[in-house]
């Protein structure tokens, strides 16, 4: 043992004097993390940790890259093997281990033993991840490379010498070796080591590509990966639903999904000579001012400026828009017809409305977002290609928006309508109502938020509503308590309700002669509510009836469905305040006869 222990020292110090100035990324550190998984790997997955430790330690002083040669390098090991005695059959291990583990382009044989997948795999784990990634671009200045230059792509496969010798650069190398490690690891606690690693990996290309889109151009042809001619642009105003098209399309490279997720059903739509990117100085600033950005401003400025560079990238391209029904989408459909230099066709698909019309009217949903992978891979060729004319009226209804210069925009009888900020108000104070009633009269921002999208069949922004809701407490219509920048911690509602209390003994005459005066009234009262709640029955019958003469037309039958919601919401927040109204009525008989069996006692 203390032959083995004392053969590890040397050999360090050995590695260490031979490669601690190395520049190239495959210094004395590399090594040094490289024997450590090794040791870890053996000792979980049943390997020799004096074989692994040893060949990881001088699997680099064998590496062709630093030698004049591999079979020099090969002759610098065996030479130190033999010189510090090292057993035959463990020299003869060491050496089969270090001779084929290289990656060499990928082609490479199968490692033969445990010993020798460990330590590949202790090697290629360093060529995954953060510090593989800082090993890459200084192993590409060593050799004089760019970081990226978009007219030397990737090579899919390629022999060992063109893999040491060809054209590269460094970001083409995490697409040609390192992004492809992964599955090609040998040991099941080096593949779970690697998942993390891998992910670290695809998300800095992600922002590599990011900043290299920025204001480019000719980004289309320029983006990173094994880029290959475009079949078709999938557009969509929704990033959830960017996110479900990417993992559909994500094996055909001749598809690609743009996010223009700028709400624009909320907010100025032009800076006064700066119509083109939408007056993003303007928008940030009035969405600061309603202090809706949170901690997303950085986001949200990215959404807005976006549009600065995507309409025209889009030019002679085949376009399919996700677009579903409402102000979101439908507003950003338009500007971006509007923009669209000379698309070579334009297809719109609103998922929601086919999916409503597939299923007969049993699944309404409000925005692309909310439809679900599998339908969304059904519709994928559906959809109806934009005419000539249809193109001139969504830049006309585009222009007219802008004109308007409204802050927030809805659908009003299937048009686009610029409206005053407050026109969910309403809507805002009955839905509180209806939480008040049914849980507690203060309660979370986020429910109320919750329950005011839940009820509507238009997309509505949270963030605008939140800031309405802080309207309305500011104004007195609704009270608040808590961090009012937090729609989580936030309580809002109509606090506690007063007590009703036992009159005042001065006063108890006033009050009963009130009271009896208001019976005769209350009983009346009682009596017209029930007439009105058989009523509301008979209204609700006749919908029911209409809705079902209107299954061949989808427009009409949504419009029913509406109506049959909104009549329900409506009519069930009346019966709750008609009981509290019976409610109250009932505690003030009760006042009253306590009060005349007191006079009699």
């Amino acid at each position: 043992m203390k032959d083995k222990e004392a053969i590890i020292a040397k050999t360090r110090n050995f590695v260490k004097a031979a490669l601690e100035h190395d520049s190239s990324g495959h210094d004395w550190w590399h090594i040094a993390r490289v024997a450590r998984s090794a040791k870890l790997l053996a000792e979980m997955e049943g390997g020799d940790p004096y074989v692994c430790e040893l060949a990881a330690l001088l699997h680099d002083i064998a590496d062709e890259k630093l030698n004049v040669s591999k079979e020099a390098g090969l002759r610098r090991v065996e030479d130190w093997l033999a010189e510090t005695g090292v057993d035959g059959s463990i020299s003869e291990h060491v050496m089969r281990i270090v001779s084929t583990m290289s990656y060499g382009g990928g082609g490479g044989a199968p490692m033969e033993t445990i010993e020798g997948k460990i330590v590949q795999d202790a090697d290629r784990l360093d060529a995954i991840g953060a510090i593989a990634a800082a090993r890459t671009f200084v192993y590409s200045g060593w050799k004089g490379r760019l970081i990226y230059d978009p007219n030397v792509r990737p090579r899919a496969s390629m022999t060992k010498e063109e893999y040491r010798s060809g054209k590269d650069t460094a970001v083409n190398h995490f697409y040609e070796k390192l992004l492809k490690l992964k599955a090609l690891l040998n040991t099941p606690s080096a593949r779970m080591l690697a998942e993390e690693r891998h992910a670290f990996m695809v998300g800095y290309l992600e922002a590599f590509d990011r900043e290299w889109e920025l204001g480019n151009p000719d980004y289309l042809t320029e983006r990173l990966g094994e880029t290959q001619e475009l079949e078709r642009i999938h557009v969509v105003f929704d990033e959830t639903a960017a996110h479900s098209l990417r993992f559909l399309l994500r094996d055909k490279p001749g598809e690609y999904v743009v996010s223009l997720a700028d709400d624009l059903s909320v907010g100025p739509l032009d800076d006064r000579g700066d119509a083109r990117t939408g007056g993003v100085k303007r928008r940030m600033d009035w969405l600061a001012e309603r202090r809706m950005l949170g901690n997303a401003e950085a986001d949200r400025f990215g959404d807005c400026i976006a549009w600065s560079s995507w309409p025209e990238r889009l030019a002679g391209r085949r376009i399919v828009v996700w677009a579903a029904g409402n102000a979101k989408e439908q507003t950003g459909l338009r500007r971006l017809i509007a923009h669209i230099p000379d698309a070579e066709e334009v297809r719109v698909i609103d998922a929601p409305a086919l999916i409503f019309e597939r299923t007969n009217g049993s699944l309404l949903y409000s925005h692309t977002g909310e439809v679900s992978l599998r339908e969304l891979g059904e519709l994928m060729e559906q959809g109806q290609a934009v005419t000539s004319a249809e193109q001139i009226e969504y830049a006309d209804d585009w222009r007219r928006l802008r004109v308007e210069d409204g802050e927030l925009r809805v659908i009003v009888e299937g048009r686009i309508q610029s409206v005053p900020e407050d026109y969910w108000d309403e809507m805002i104070l009955l839905s509180a109502i209806d939480v008040a009633s049914s849980t507690a009269r203060m309660f979370i921002a986020a429910r109320l938020v919750g329950q005011i999208i839940g009820r509507s069949d238009q997309r509505l922004n949270d963030a605008f509503l939140f800031y309405r809701i802080r309207c309305l407490v500011e104004t007195g219509k609704l009270e608040g308590s808590g961090n009012p920048e937090a729609m989580g911690g936030y309580k809002v509602g109509f606090g506690e309700p007063a007590s009703l209390e036992a009159p005042d003994p001065a006063n108890v005459q006033a009050y009963a002669e009130w009271a009896r005066l208001y019976a005769p009234e209350a009983g009346v009262l009682e009596r017209h509510l029930s007439l009105e709640k058989e009523a509301d029955q008979q209204v609700l019958d006749m919908l029911r009836k209409l809705s079902e003469g209107s299954q061949a037309d989808v427009r009409m039958r949504r419009m029913v469905a509406k109506v049959i919601d909104d009549f329900m919401n409506e009519r069930r927040l009346y019966a709750e305040r008609r009981n509290a109204i019976l409610g109250m009525m009932a505690a003030i008989s009760r006042s009253t006869q306590e009060i005349e069996d007191n006079r009699q006692t």
